[in-house]
């Protein structure tokens, strides 16, 4: 989770910086899903650069931004004092000043953005088993997965093969793969082993696996098996919201280092991200941006000729 807050920290300018120290003050976040529900919507929020509020007071008289200051006659304007009018401003609107820029963060709502990033566990699936009888839910037990075969071979006190068992609770780490898709307590062993190579998953490619599941729609435990011999070739941000997080991302890697891309938030960017996106053959998933390749390399003519080559002669199929 943390890793998703510097990841998104890192990739905002010093504007958005300090817009995001601005409402960090009020209100505190609550926790670090608050802090990263901050980093959404800052667009919203009006800024101007100022390095005190004698500056702002100076914008606000030029541009008449309070209702008294549209009230006062002309000729006494050079006779107010800018810093009161600067600070009667941050009162009425909200106003901070933050790095050397006025941020009015009174009317911002953090948006209310759901997201599910789970670290990793010792258990990926836990299963309520026990005979497949009238009275087996009475007589079942909770097993947790991954674990040694031998305990496998033995959860029955009875001694009954596990495979003859029945699963009466399923809880899984990967949302995409219910319990009629794993193909029961057949698959049991299978499942377990699943287990141990996701066990080898850090949390960022953990994550990646949930976001991969998600766009490829693999349901299935054949499907999730294979998914791991090839989990590497995929390229995963997740930071990336929405097709304008993309755009502007992808943007900002593009163009000259020396580019000033605080012209890119002031551009309508959302239809640019989704034409980027389709072109990376990538999708927006609950756990970020994936692609199968990578996410931010340039798009040229020849690549799309090759692609639509491959499309012709029945391509690799993903």
């Amino acid at each position: 989770m943390l890793n998703v807050f510097a990841q998104r920290f890192e990739d905002m300018d010093e504007v958005h910086r300090a817009m995001l120290a601005a409402i960090i003050q009020t209100p505190e976040p609550a926790d670090l899903h608050d802090l990263i529900r901050m980093t959404y919507g800052l667009d919203s929020i009006p800024v101007i650069p100022a390095e005190d509020y004698a500056e702002v007071g100076e914008i606000c008289i030029d541009d008449e931004m309070l209702p008294l200051i549209e009230r006062c006659p002309e000729e006494l304007l050079p006779l107010l004092d800018r810093e009161k009018v600067g600070k009667r401003m941050a009162e009425e609107s909200g106003g901070v000043i933050v790095n050397g820029f006025y941020c009015e963060v009174g009317e911002y709502e953090v948006p209310d953005i759901q997201f599910e990033i789970n670290v990793p566990q010792d258990v990926f699936f836990r299963l309520r088993i026990g005979p497949d009888t009238p009275d087996g839910a009475l007589r079942s037990q909770w097993i947790s997965l991954p674990c040694p075969t031998d305990a496998l071979d033995h959860v029955s006190d009875d001694g009954a093969p596990v495979k003859s068992l029945c699963c009466y609770e399923y809880e899984s780490a990967l949302p995409q793969l219910t319990w009629n898709m794993t193909g029961g307590m057949e698959q049991i062993y299978a499942l377990n082993a699943l287990t141990h190579h996701l066990s080898c998953l850090c949390h960022e490619d953990f994550v990646k696996c949930k976001a991969v599941m998600e766009a490829e729609r693999i349901y299935t435990l054949e499907g999730t098996q294979e998914l791991m011999k090839h989990l590497g070739e995929y390229d995963h941000d997740p930071a990336v919201s929405d097709f304008d997080d993309y755009a502007e991302k992808y943007l900002s890697q593009s163009l000259p280092e020396d580019f000033d891309t605080t012209v890119l938030q002031e551009a309508e960017l959302f239809d640019l991200g989704g034409a980027l996106l389709g072109r990376k053959h990538g999708e927006l998933t609950s756990y970020g941006a994936i692609c199968h390749g990578e996410l931010y390399s340039t798009i040229t003519p020849q690549q799309e000729q090759t692609e639509n080559l491959e499309e012709e002669m029945g391509g690799i199929s993903q």
